[in-house]
C-alpha cells in the first residue's frame, strides 16, 4: 500500500503491514501530467472569463 512521506517517517520507513523496507516510489509522471492538466483549465477559464 502507499503511504505519506510522514507516515513513513513515523514508521521508521518500514511497512506497516509486513515490516519489510519501504520502497521509494518516484510520482514525476503523475505531476507533470497533473500540471499540464492545470495550465489546460487554466486556459480554459481565462478563454471563458
Amino acid at each position: 500500500p502507499r503511504v505519506t512521506f510522514e507516515d513513513s517517517l513515523e514508521a521508521m520507513f518500514k511497512c506497516p503491514a509486513c515490516n519489510q523496507v519501504l520502497n521509494l516510489k518516484k510520482n514525476d509522471k503523475a505531476k507533470k501530467a497533473f500540471a499540464k492538466k492545470i495550465d489546460q483549465i487554466k486556459n480554459d477559464m481565462q478563454q471563458v472569463f
